[in-house]
């Protein structure tokens, strides 16, 4: 899974995990995060709890379902590979839980220098709920809030199972990089 807040290089990690030949790596599904929100939102409603458990959809009955139907929309998305990755970046914030359903996973935290991921933010064509296109400060303060909250899932993951990607020093020395990502992802890694 490859998270970050938007405009932080996940499409750059996207593409060159997407190269090796054993993964799969489609675009963002947006698919993923909003059933990952719906199944939080359930579970933090005392009453969708209730009435979910009385219909006989326990936890496992969920978890069942959900890690089900991730799968298959991973599978279908990219192409056919042994390995399937996520590219959608707030898939981070239920880290925790994606590890839970899926135990061998790994997960990719892109993070960039706020100030840049701001700036591109604020200048590209897409809206970004929470950020403010008029306002760098109020931007920065949201993402200083999304930046803390995802690198608490990726510490709470501990580096077994999340490895924190700056963005910078990616760009900088690129083959540096891919071969610490690929040997925390327990791939081949050639760096011709």
């Amino acid at each position: 899974f490859i998270g970050g807040v938007p405009e932080s290089g996940t499409k750059l990690m996207r593409a060159m995990i997407d190269a090796h030949p054993e993964v799969g790596c489609g675009q963002e599904t947006i698919v993923v995060p909003r059933i990952l929100q719906m199944k939080s939102q359930w579970m933090k409603s005392k009453k969708e709890a209730t009435r979910l458990e009385e219909a006989g959809l326990t936890g496992d009955v969920l978890d069942s379902a959900f890690s089900a139907f991730i799968l298959e929309i991973l599978a279908q998305q990219g192409k056919a590979s042994s390995r399937l990755c996520n590219n959608d970046p707030s898939t981070i914030y239920s880290g925790t839980y994606l590890n839970h359903l899926f135990p061998k996973s790994k997960f990719i935290f892109m993070v960039r220098d706020g100030r840049a991921n701001v700036h591109s933010i604020i200048t590209g064509n897409e809206t970004i709920t929470g950020f403010d296109p008029k306002s760098y400060r109020k931007s920065l303060r949201k993402w200083n809030t999304e930046i803390s909250t995802m690198n608490n899932q990726c510490e709470d993951l501990c580096s077994d199972y999340c490895i924190k990607v700056y963005y910078e020093q990616l760009v900088l020395h690129p083959g540096t990089w891919l071969s610490k990502i690929f040997k925390f992802l327990e791939l081949d890694w050639a760096n011709d």
